[in-house]
């Protein structure tokens, strides 16, 4: 007879088909012992079966990566940047559509084919050096090119601006506090270092700031350069009737400072820089083009005549004998009215 407080925890149901584990039984396959999952057949857990190899599971057992790394995977794009997932790079090795955010606490160095171009900190750098015996690696930003004219449209494509902004200051809310000022922009060429011994000190660096060439044309009007403009900022109205208002900015162009001799009394000190204005040259051609001329475009540099009636003496300048007048400098007021100033030899 059989023994009905007997109730086995895994057993094979009525039929044949199917093996059951019950509720707080378990399975074991000890030391040893294989569970082999032939092909055709399937592992499935709720139902779902499934469907990577043992070869997939054991190299991704391999490398450590928690379920967590694994979600940033799933419903990432190839070449596109989707939200809280990971960025893969398409083919081309491009991402579209990403804002890119570098956030750090520690100097940021842009670095292309081992080399580091760019440092970038909120902070004075303290040294991004070559190494021995190596110039330093140059870095370079470029906007697009305008695209070719494809017959659509009249004229060709403008080129990408570029525009390098530092921030405003803030306004003052309390009386009689000074807003903030506007932040500084600062262009500074690498400074020359000294030779050896007998040997020349090396140039400091060069800022060019150049404007675009003019484009040609067949039978019209050539392109005009492109402008270079150095305006100062408009100085700040008052809003209260007792108030003065603030002095536009002074633009100042100051050559370099001779550097001194700092070997011996017998030494000579370096010149001084020059500041030279220099108007462009007019174009050649069958006609040639008229040479551009300095010009002085504001009325408030200009002094009007008086009453009274001027001579010019034979006294000239100093450490001259004979002073004669033998050019005159052509400049032209705000209205291109023209003007004369002597020039003695």
């Amino acid at each position: 007879m059989a023994d009905a407080s007997y109730q086995p925890g895994v057993y094979r149901e009525q039929g044949g088909n199917r093996m059951v584990v019950k509720s707080g039984a378990s399975l074991d396959i000890e030391s040893g012992g294989d569970l082999d999952i032939e092909s055709g057949a399937s592992l499935k857990i709720a139902g779902t079966a499934i469907t990577a190899t043992a070869a997939e599971i054991n190299a991704a057992a391999g490398t450590g990566v928690s379920s967590t790394e694994l979600g940033f995977l799933d419903g990432a794009l190839a070449g596109s940047a989707v939200a809280s997932k990971a960025v893969i790079a398409d083919a081309s090795g491009r991402v579209a559509d990403a804002d890119l955010v570098l956030e750090s606490t520690n100097e940021i160095n842009v670095t292309i084919g081992g080399v580091s171009l760019l440092a970038l900190d909120d902070a004075a750098i303290a040294s991004n050096t070559a190494a021995g015996d190596t110039a330093g690696s140059g870095a370079f930003i470029e906007t697009q090119d305008g695209g070719t004219d494809g017959g659509s449209a009249s004229t060709g494509q403008v080129g990408g601006a570029l525009s390098i902004k530092c921030g405003d200051g803030s306004a003052a809310v309390t009386t009689g506090a000074v807003g903030g000022a506007g932040g500084a922009l600062t262009l500074t060429s690498g400074t020359g270092l000294a030779g050896d011994t007998a040997g020349v000190g090396g140039a400091g660096g060069a800022v060019s700031l150049v404007g675009g060439a003019g484009g040609g044309s067949a039978t019209g009007t050539g392109g005009v350069g492109g402008a270079y403009a150095l305006t100062a900022g408009a100085g700040g109205a008052t809003t209260g009737a007792a108030g003065v208002g603030g002095a536009g900015g002074d633009v100042t162009i100051t050559a370099g400072v001779g550097g001194a001799d700092g070997e011996g009394a017998s030494g000579t000190g370096g010149a001084g820089g020059d500041v030279v204005l220099v108007p462009g040259d007019g174009g050649a051609g069958n006609t040639a083009g008229a040479q551009g001329l300095v010009k002085f475009g504001d009325d408030g540099s200009w002094v009007a005549n008086a009453t009274a009636t001027i001579t010019i003496t034979n006294v000239g300048p100093a450490a001259i004998g004979t002073a004669t007048i033998s050019k005159w400098l052509l400049v032209k007021d705000n209205a291109d009215a023209e003007f004369y100033i002597p020039v003695w030899t």
